[in-house]
Formats: C-alpha cells, structure tokens, sequence
C-alpha cells in the first residue's frame, strides 16, 4: 500500500502545480521530474513495501484510501439490506486491511448477488488491495455493479481515477462526463466530480 499512497500523492501534486502554476506544455517534465527524484528518494529511504514506516508518515497528514473510502460512501443509497456490509466492509479498510474488507463484501454478495454497491465498493477494495491497479478482479466488479445498477457513479468514478493514474487523461475525462450525464443535479459527489472535470481541462489546455 506504500506505493500507492506515495504515487497517487505524487500524481496528484504534479497536476495540481501543472493547473495551478499554468506551467506550458514544453515544462510538464519539471514537476514530473521531482516527483520521480521523491520516489527514488522514497525507495532508497522509506522502505516502501514495509507498512510500518514511512507509508505511516504519509497517511497521517492525508491518507489517501480513508478519502477514496468517504468519496464511495457519497456515491451509496442511505437504505438497503445490504448496508451493514458496507458498513463493516470499510470499517476494515480505514484500518488498511483490504483483503478483509473485499471478503466481507464477497460474504454480502452471496446473499445479496445483484446489489450494485456492494459490488461497486468490492471494486474499489480490490483497487485498493492492488495498490491502484485495476485488475481483472476489480474491472469485473465494476462490470456487475454496472449491470446492476447502469447509472450508478462508483464504477465511473474509480475507473475514471484509474485511468488518470496511467495517464489516460481522455479516458478519465469521458468516464466522468458519463457520471455527471446520468446523476442526478443534487448528488453528493456532483461538484466534487465538477471540479475534476475543470482541472482535467485546464491540464488539457496549458
């Protein structure tokens, strides 16, 4: 999980001096230049697939899953049988255990096999457990999600995230024009996914 904290943070800061900084195209390597000294830095000195260290200073002042977490908890309906899953299932990863929170979503899916979010949030676990990958695993729980529920955001949203993690910028942008197409104007999540948009079009056009 080390290395998904410390690269997410790092993709996300070069895109925020990238937008901000209204750096032209021809200087993009700068900031990404610094990112990958910090993770050879973080490499050679934080012991990145040791959970015990550095990663620990990191999530202290942002912890990244817990965010990704609240952002899925936006996105769910405030009913349905399957809720306590949910419930138990991220209670077990803002402790980090990912594995043990994807099974408990298995253990609700066997009960409750055609619930969208409880396979929308098996997706993002997976993600999570994969440090950011989107494995065959986690495509095929965003797969049923949307079967089950062909408007809902989580798989949008998360597939969206992924692919701006590999630098698909054009894919993330559609991913999320879709979710904003198909949600309603007063979701939770709605300017938060609005905002994105912006900076992703910003970036576009330095």
């Amino acid at each position: 999980m080390g290395w998904f904290i410390a690269i997410t943070l790092t993709v996300l800061t070069c895109l925020l001096l990238i937008i901000f900084a209204r750096l032209p195209r021809q200087m993009w390597s700068l900031p990404c230049a610094a990112g990958a000294l910090a993770l050879a830095g973080y490499a050679h000195q934080g012991s990145p697939d040791q959970p015990a260290s550095y990663a620990q200073r990191i999530t202290e002042s942002v912890d990244v899953a817990q965010e990704l977490i609240s952002i899925r908890q936006e996105m769910d309906f405030d009913f349905g049988a399957a809720k306590r899953y949910l419930i138990l299932s991220d209670s077990s990863a803002k402790n980090g255990d990912y594995k043990f929170a994807a099974a408990i979503l298995q253990n609700g899916l066997t009960k409750y096999p055609n619930d969208a979010e409880l396979w929308g949030a098996l997706g993002l676990q997976l993600l999570l457990a994969s440090e950011g990958k989107l494995t065959e695993p986690a495509q095929l729980a965003f797969a049923k999600s949307r079967k089950s529920w062909p408007k809902g955001p989580v798989p949008d949203y998360y597939e969206g995230l992924a692919s701006l993690f590999e630098g698909k910028v054009d894919e993330a942008e559609a991913l999320w024009k879709n979710m904003l197409k198909n949600g309603s104007k007063n979701a939770k999540w709605r300017k938060r996914v609005e905002r994105q948009l912006e900076q992703l079009e910003k970036l576009k056009q330095s």
